[in-house]
């Protein structure tokens, strides 16, 4: 056998086990992370009357709420550039996607500064100015600030869908009334949409 073959088997005999070890490790991490996704996720079923399934990165539960259908999604340890702060900074991301609302352009709610010196508040931007004032004189950013946490909300018109997006870290998931209280404003924001978006409609008081 030659001084070549020998190491190569050599080789291979350190690194089968290591990769082995590898491959055992990640799968009791991914059923450690199925199993915190589970143990969080498992109380809000009944509001949405969801199905629930996790994969080791997220767990994601569809279902209905008043008629709409639901989509969530919950990531633990994503970094995202949506929110103030560094953008290295990890996040338990809590993500609810409303579909089939109606609407005329996209928009979205944000809080942080929109200058490079600026303070951080909330604002509003929009594809579509009509839109963007009459969701203003919604005073829908003193809706969303009565959340108490900062969200990322945004709507895109092409896919008719509305998302909620929140870190809550350390928590993987928001109890059932705060769920709730997340759908609840989705719809109230879902409403508004489709009214303000209607071109020369008279948007009605909260």
């Amino acid at each position: 056998m030659s001084k070549e073959t020998a190491e190569i088997i050599q080789g291979a005999v350190i690194l089968v086990p290591f990769l082995v070890l590898v491959v055992g490790a990640s799968k009791v991490l991914a059923a450690f992370t199925n199993a915190r996704f589970n143990q969080s996720l498992t109380p809000l079923i009944p509001v949405i009357g969801g199905t629930l399934r996790s994969d080791g990165i997220h767990g994601v539960m569809t279902g209905t709420y008043r008629g709409k259908e639901v989509g969530v999604q919950a990531t633990t340890g994503t970094r995202s550039l949506q929110f103030p702060g560094h953008s290295e900074q990890k996040r338990n991301l809590f993500t609810i996607e409303i579909n089939e609302v109606g609407g005329a352009g996209d928009w979205r709610f944000a809080h942080g500064t929109e200058a490079l010196f600026g303070r951080n508040h909330w604002h509003l931007r929009a594809d579509d100015e009509g839109v963007k004032e009459r969701l203003d004189s919604h005073s829908v950013i003193a809706a969303i600030e009565g959340m108490g946490n900062i969200p990322v909300i945004h709507y895109s018109a092409s896919q008719k869908r509305l998302t909620y997006i929140e870190d809550i870290a350390p928590s993987l998931a928001p109890s059932p009334e705060r769920f709730q209280s997340q759908l609840d404003l989705l719809e109230h924001l879902a409403k508004i949409n489709e009214q303000v978006s209607a071109a020369g409609l008279s948007s009605p008081a909260l």
